[in-house]
């Protein structure tokens, strides 16, 4: 008998107080019990991974470039992430800076890319009100 089946072994005798049945019924609800078991703490898994970098430099001219850097392994990691997880819209990603003087420090990973580029276009954030051609359509149409 394995680790694993002893141990289910002992969980099933607390669960179900002593079993009557023969050898092979206490092996085959073992076994029954031990893939419910499984297949259920399989659902709930979820596994956390961590990359830390730790950079040494004096010049503060070069930090956008390392966040420039880690926002796009962390948008590529989340997007990888997305595509192979069962429960795409549970996955999570945090990316952060440290240090002694500024001190802890959220990186955001996704910025408002639909209003940058209204920005740089020049292009008002807001409408103000709807246009006639608009109205007519709606109204009409």
């Amino acid at each position: 008998m394995s680790h694993t089946d002893d141990w289910f072994n002992k969980r099933l005798r607390r669960q179900h107080g002593t079993f009557t049945g023969s050898h092979d019924e206490l092996d085959a609800l073992i076994e029954w019990k031990k893939d419910w078991l499984l297949k259920r703490k399989g659902a709930d898994m979820q596994r956390e991974f961590t990359i830390q970098l730790r950079v040494d430099f004096a010049d503060e001219e070069k930090l956008p470039h390392l966040q420039k850097t880690l926002k796009q392994c962390a948008r590529h990691a989340l997007a990888t992430a997305r595509l192979i997880s069962d429960n795409p819209k549970a996955t999570q990603i945090v990316a952060y800076s440290d240090d002694f003087y500024s001190g802890h420090q959220e990186i955001a990973i996704m910025e408002d890319d639909i209003q940058t580029g209204l920005d740089q276009v020049g292009a008002p954030s807001e409408v103000d009100e709807v246009s006639s051609e608009l109205m007519a359509a709606v109204t009409n149409g």
